[in-house]
């Protein structure tokens, strides 16, 4: 009997363990979907548009990931996100006198007219992205993973110049639309912190930073986890 008493302690220290063990490492397979925000700081040619319009800011955005534990301690997951569109406009003015091409008195065309150019940059971005984590152990709800890996950037930039001429001049005004499409690769880093709520749902803060110039998003993702 006394052995059994002295067994009992230890008894229930193990089937603790056991469960917390499964309420964890049974989840194998987690999916997320999440909102962000993005915040742009593009340098050299990434930034530089024609007619000094800039690229750099602040938009909202969303995604999904999908994801697998490989490991106790590692995952694997994609990444896409969407990003909302991110643009500037910028205007400048120049003037033209003709006031000395005609005698005194003589007027053809208005001798001073002013163009003023319009420049709007528009740009829509996707990501998609392969990760690898690294997990702490689950304390107090609380598990940490470190993320790293590559990423797909898919941009679409689109420019447009509006130049309109006044007084009027007889000319319509001139619109002009360049579309570019950008594909490229680059890397990602990041840091979850899977906070759960139950045994197969969490609520996760997220912070991801992309060399794509740089890019920092923060944001929260629900989680199901089975």
């Amino acid at each position: 009997m006394s052995k059994r008493l002295a067994l009992l302690p230890l008894s229930i220290v193990l089937f603790q363990a056991g469960a917390a063990t499964a309420q964890t490492s049974d989840a194998r397979v987690f999916v997320d979907a999440n909102g962000f925000a993005n915040t742009a700081w593009l340098s050299g040619a990434e930034a530089d548009t024609i007619g000094g319009a800039t690229l750099s800011g602040t938009v909202g955005g969303g995604g999904f990931s999908v994801g697998t534990r490989l490991a106790p301690r590692f995952s694997l997951r994609f990444e896409f996100a969407a990003l909302a569109d991110l643009s500037d406009s910028r205007t400048s003015q120049y003037t033209i006198d003709d006031s000395g091409l005609f005698p005194p008195g003589v007027t053809i065309y208005p001798l001073v007219y002013t163009t003023t150019t319009t420049t709007t940059v528009r740009d829509r971005e996707r990501t998609a992205g392969v990760l690898v984590g690294y997990h702490t152990m689950r304390r107090s709800r609380v598990e940490l993973a470190y993320l790293g890996g590559v990423v797909f950037v898919f941009d679409r930039r689109t420019q447009t110049l509006l130049r309109e001429t006044t007084p009027a001049t007889g000319l319509l005004p001139e619109t002009d639309t360049v579309i570019l499409r950008t594909y490229g690769a680059t890397a990602e880093v990041g840091l979850d912190a899977d906070i759960a709520l139950a045994r197969h749902v969490s609520v996760v803060p997220q912070l991801r930073m992309v060399a794509d110039g740089v890019s920092v998003r923060s944001g929260v993702a629900l989680r199901a986890r089975w």
